[in-house]
């Protein structure tokens, strides 16, 4: 199980790269010539999801990289998943059931639940949306059971 535990690892993709995303992620062409292919890192991407849930802001773009890159791996057939829908967690669906008509980018939720999201000012990337999306599943899950404040875990008593 992956709980309290963070894994991250460039990926060669095998093709071009979107300029607009290495101007999002700061992440060149050339910073992913000696990365490892995604099939080479499948066995420990599986390792660490083991049998937790996955918990994602907007999952559906989770769900479908991981999708295909098993696919590409020939490790499912095109078009199934490489998990089941029930195993997937979305903070956007539990964000809009807390704060129906809000925006539900991960830094407008994070701004709403009073979450730092200013590193996304100077960077962006993967491991640093997951470390965020978990500290918001933890608020959301208050607010959606208990009824408790967002405020988050820094601010109140130990």
């Amino acid at each position: 199980m992956a709980q309290g535990r963070d894994w991250c690892s460039l990926v060669n993709p095998d093709g071009p790269i979107d300029p607009a995303a290495t101007k999002i992620h700061k992440i060149r062409p050339v910073d992913l010539k000696t990365a490892p292919r995604f099939p080479a890192i499948l066995p420990r991407v599986r390792d660490f999801i083991g049998d937790s849930p996955i918990v994602a802001h907007a999952y559906e773009n989770e769900r479908d990289f991981l999708d295909y890159e098993f696919a590409r791996a020939k490790v499912i057939e095109w078009g199934d998943s490489a998990y089941g829908e029930e195993r997937y967690i979305c903070t956007q669906i539990l964000y809009e059931q807390t704060f129906p008509g809000a925006t539900k980018s991960l830094t407008a939720m994070c701004d709403r639940l009073a979450l730092d999201a200013s590193e996304r000012d100077d960077r962006h990337g993967a491991l640093l949306d997951a470390e965020m999306t978990a500290e918001a599943l933890i608020l959301l899950e208050r607010l959606l059971k208990h009824g408790e404040s967002a405020a988050p875990r820094s601010w109140s008593s130990a």
